[in-house]
């Protein structure tokens, strides 16, 4: 039995991308697709991710070496940026929507932890 993730005509971002567009782009995402990026994920070289940025930059510089990535680290500014008020069901509307791709996102997060654990950072 396949299993539908998202309500009928989800986005899914992260996993159509990855199953590729021509292959999902009319179809619910279901079990198979979630299950095939995942496995497309672990086969990736390097994962990184953006908000461990000075982390991912020792993985660059493993897989690359000798080359420099530059990082500037952002200091806080004291200045706040507003953001669009939206409303629970408009929150939880986004969040049925992506509910795949936020799993999937914390999956990326624990290969990335792996890969800086065969470090030894």
């Amino acid at each position: 039995a396949r299993t539908q993730f998202a309500p009928p005509g989800g986005p899914e971002f992260f996993i159509r991308r990855l199953c590729g567009s021509k292959h999902v782009r009319d179809t619910n995402i279901t079990t198979s697709h979630f299950l095939r990026a995942k496995s497309l994920l672990e086969h990736f070289d390097m994962v990184v991710i953006l908000e461990e940025l000075k982390n991912s930059n020792v993985l660059f510089s493993h897989n690359f070496p000798g080359l420099v990535f530059p990082y500037n680290e952002r200091k806080n500014s004291g200045h706040y940026i507003r953001s669009p008020n939206l409303t629970a069901s408009q929150l939880s509307y986004i969040r049925r929507y992506t509910e795949m791709d936020q799993v999937l996102y914390q999956y990326a997060k624990v290969l990335f932890q792996l890969q800086m654990e065969k470090l030894d950072y």
